[in-house]
């Protein structure tokens, strides 16, 4: 499982990994928040993870110390799940995009709790759009919206690692 996966790696770091309290979330001494009840352990954002053992974290789960550097708050098991319904009606996608791209303006995106599947594609659109024509970003990945909708963890991962790199660029770590 996931945990095999990072276990090789914990073994590497210095100080040790907090251990899981079930339950209840968990801080690391700089106080960013883990999500222990999930019961997959995530290292720390700035520790250098190997990008092999980056790779291996299941579904989105790799990129909770970035979304949380970006005040995106999604426990662990949701960013696990296939398909990756969090990023489906692509309110956080849009907000992801504004950071990465601060002159981007979003008209008509619809911020209910409860929204069409028209709605949530018009949201993905919205921020897909912003982000085509950008050299950074994989070209292919911005046509992916009635994937992404679906929750597919492979575009949806693309889509992510692309933001993460543009928002890197502009000095956003995690």
């Amino acid at each position: 499982g996931a945990r095999a996966a990072v276990g090789a790696w914990e073994a590497r770091v210095e100080p040790p990994l907090p251990p899981a309290v079930q339950g209840g979330p968990d801080l690391w001494a700089d106080g960013m928040e883990v999500d222990a009840g999930s019961g997959v352990d995530l290292p720390r954002p700035d520790l250098g993870q190997p990008a092999a053992e980056f790779k291996r974290l299941p579904g989105a789960v790799r990129f909770a110390p970035w979304l949380r550097a970006c005040g995106v708050h999604i426990a662990e098991h949701e960013l696990a799940r296939d398909p990756l319904d969090a990023f489906s009606n692509g309110l956080v996608l849009c907000d992801l995009v504004q950071l990465a791209v601060p002159t981007a303006q979003f008209v008509g995106v619809q911020r209910r709790a409860v929204m069409s599947a028209a709605a949530k594609l018009h949201n993905i659109n919205a921020a897909l759009r912003v982000l085509r024509g950008n050299k950074a970003v994989d070209q292919a990945v911005l046509y992916k919206d009635l994937e992404i909708r679906e929750g597919s963890v492979v575009d949806t991962c693309s889509l992510l690692e692309a933001l993460r790199k543009l928002t890197r660029s502009r000095g956003l770590r995690g």
